[in-house]
């Protein structure tokens, strides 16, 4: 940064020992007046709402302070700073490539909360947000076409796009339906449940306390061969070995005195997204949030944000193929994995993608 950027920095007591293009962002920011102006501006246009970030900056800090280990640079990041600071801290939390997230700040013109839409709508902005509205509806539970979203032309447009992206490895596309135990919309969790039993996973006792038991399903599930389950009648697979399965999991990030979707570690990245997918005048608060993965434990559909925070806490590696309908430009493969992870493709579950329709694509 040269000298006579230095000195207007501090003359305007704007000066931030942020480096990088985020730290000049930052420190360029308009007054509080002109903030507020901006804000009645955003909220007529179609970007994501920025107001109930502040929601969630608030909650957050209530509880990253009750938190026996809360850290300092956690409270600081959800202290007094505005929604486009709390919007970067999200970012920067789940784990995006720094290269990458300055080249897509620059396309979005610097904005922070349309930036971090981008990232959770799958780095693809030819997707519009209608199918998070969802997250708001306090009753009604999005319906599905399963027979179309599962057609033919849809698993052949997976095996497709997989076959040419990861020319090593050959898939065979598995339909396990939506119903497991007494749950629906269950798609997503019986493909977990399934791409697990076919991985080199185990379960960490002490980091995965609420599923230690399950050791033993999941060895029955190998045992059984999932993918000869493929299209089997619902009352097939909803009390088998991967129904029961995914039944757990489910409950376990969604249900329960204590959901891993409300911890308050997983909120401190989960909840930020949530509140910036907001769509025209919908309200996006704590309730809406509680509402919705209320909802994920029984008939809700999973997407996205439930796809990060079971990569985060299995520490496992997803990778959705997506189906893109005819005359739209290739919608891009979204991979989901803890920072720092780097796993080989044979501990990886491959899944496709019908936005809210799940096919599990195991590999021959």
């Amino acid at each position: 940064m040269s000298a006579c950027i230095e000195e207007h920095l501090r003359q305007t007591g704007n000066h931030r020992s942020v480096n990088g293009i985020w730290g000049i962002c930052m420190a360029y920011r308009a007054d509080t007046s002109a903030r507020r102006e901006s804000r009645k501006h955003l909220a007529k246009s179609s970007w994501p709402a920025l107001g109930s970030a502040s929601d969630a900056r608030t909650y957050i800090t209530e509880e990253l302070m009750k938190a026996p280990d809360a850290k300092c640079e956690d409270a600081a990041l959800a202290g007094d700073e505005d929604e486009c600071n709390w919007c970067a801290a999200a970012i920067a939390s789940l784990g995006f490539d720094e290269d990458m997230v300055t080249r897509i700040l620059e396309e979005n013109d610097f904005s922070f909360a349309k930036t971090l839409s981008y990232f959770m709508n799958g780095m693809d902005s030819a997707r519009d947000m209608s199918r998070f509205r969802r997250h708001t509806r306090k009753k009604i539970v999005c319906g599905i076409n399963v027979e179309k979203l599962a057609s033919g032309p849809v698993r052949n447009a997976y095996l497709e796009r997989a076959n040419a992206e990861f020319r090593h490895l050959r898939f065979k596309v598995v339909d396990l339906g939506q119903h497991a135990d007494s749950t629906t919309g269950a798609c997503f969790w019986l493909c977990l449940a399934a791409g697990l039993s076919e991985c080199d996973w185990h379960i960490d006792t002490q980091a995965l306390p609420g599923i230690a038991d399950c050791e033993n399903l999941l060895a029955e599930v190998r045992l059984a061969a999932p993918h000869l389950l493929d299209n089997a009648p619902s009352r097939d697979i909803e009390h088998s070995a991967v129904g029961r399965l995914a039944y757990r999991l489910r409950q376990y990030m969604c249900a329960g005195a204590e959901p891993v979707l409300l911890r308050y570690t997983m909120m401190s990245k989960i909840y930020a997204a949530f509140a910036s997918l907001g769509a025209d005048t919908n309200v996006r608060n704590l309730d809406t949030y509680k509402n919705w993965v209320h909802k994920l434990a029984t008939k809700e559909y999973a997407d996205e944000l439930v796809i990060i925070a079971c990569a985060l806490e299995l520490h496992i590696h997803i990778v959705c193929i997506p189906h893109t309908p005819s005359g739209l430009v290739q919608w891009q493969i979204s991979n989901y994995q803890p920072p720092g992870l780097q796993l080989p493709d044979e501990k990886t579950i491959f899944l496709g993608n019908n936005d809210v329709h799940y096919m599990w694509l195991a590999r021959q």
